[in-house]
């Protein structure tokens, strides 16, 4: 009886020991899966911030971001301009006699002088000539960097 008991016991020990290493694991499981959700959160806050600041470059009103949920806001991001668009964005653009639009593009050319050059420019970067001259000095520019690095000093 006694044996019995004491077996009992042991018993009742081992799986309370059991219950407990349980529930420790549980509680350890669920705050790793709070903290995540926490993480989680803050990254998405972050990137909304990032895309609200965007979208308020790109001149979306400050009322409509606030009403806006994260998906309209996302999907306004992404209409507003790709990354296709922003790569190919015209160098030179023509301003009316704005002054409001002057203002605002600081790139744009005012001067219908330099307007008037432009296809000359565009004319003298397009002769063969000048890609030819330009590949020479790109090939000696390298060849003298490899001459220096082996310890030679080109003739001059």
């Amino acid at each position: 009886m006694n044996r019995i008991s004491k077996l009992d016991k042991e018993e009742s020990k081992q799986k309370a020991d059991l219950d407990f290493q349980q529930k420790v694991e549980n509680d350890r499981v669920e705050i790793e899966c709070k903290t995540e959700k926490k993480r989680k959160k803050r990254q998405r806050e972050k990137e909304l911030k990032i895309q609200k600041k965007m979208l308020k470059k790109n001149g979306v009103s400050c009322d409509s971001l606030k009403s806006a949920s994260p998906k309209e806001i996302r999907k306004s991001g992404e209409e507003n301009e790709t990354k296709e668009e922003f790569f190919y964005k015209p160098l030179f653009s023509e301003v009316k006699n704005d002054e409001s639009k002057t203002s605002k593009d600081p790139f744009a050319i005012h001067n219908d002088e330099t307007l008037s050059k432009l296809p000359q420019l565009v004319e003298m970067t397009n002769d063969g000539n000048f890609l030819e001259r330009m590949k020479r000095h790109i090939n000696e520019n390298t060849n003298q960097s490899q001459t220096v690095e082996q310890g030679t000093v080109p003739a001059t």
